[in-house]
């Protein structure tokens, strides 16, 4: 690593000589040019850090909004690692009929249908939707995850979403 500082130094020097640059005025930039790259990375790592922090508030809070049900590690794993779920508007069953004529099948993620078409007051007249899968195919992961995505979003910085929305498993 500090090989490879020094040669970048070394590289940004030939460059400033190259240039025309006096060797007073050369130490006086490098100095800059290491002045704003610690002051970048510090910025970077607070950055970081408050973003770390914020989205363990919101996992503890989800936690905690859905403790009766799912415990603190369910969360964790459903939120950590989900994979985008996304639907088609033609079912796979219909796809390879020979009457049917598609040329493919449009595949759009799943949770911005939601965010944007289903959960928006007067933009959709369906007032059901069953997400369907085989067991072990991740309908409790999305769920948890669309329940994540709708309580935290934001239109504008101060303004919550519209409705106040709980997520229960069937059995309950």
């Amino acid at each position: 690593m500090t090989g490879t500082f020094n040669s970048l130094l070394s590289l940004i020097k030939q460059f400033l000589t190259g240039l025309g640059i006096e060797d007073s005025n050369l130490q006086v930039i490098m100095g800059f040019l290491a002045l704003v790259s610690l002051i970048l990375l510090f910025a970077r790592q607070i950055w970081l850090g408050i973003k770390y922090l914020l989205e363990r508030r919101r996992k503890k809070l989800l936690a905690k909004d859905l403790h009766p049900f799912f415990t603190r590690y369910e969360v964790e794993q459903a939120t950590r690692y989900y994979v985008p779920t996304r639907y088609q508007n033609v079912p796979p069953s219909n796809d390879d009929e020979p009457g049917r004529n598609y040329i493919s099948a449009a595949r759009q993620p799943l949770i911005p249908l939601f965010l944007n078409k289903a959960f928006k007051n007067d933009a959709d007249d369906n007032k059901f939707y069953l997400v369907l899968a085989d067991s072990g195919m991740g309908k409790t992961t999305f769920m948890i995850n669309l329940y994540l995505s709708y309580k935290y979003k934001r239109t504008r910085f101060w303004q919550s979403p519209k409705h106040d929305i709980k997520l229960f498993p069937m059995g309950h």
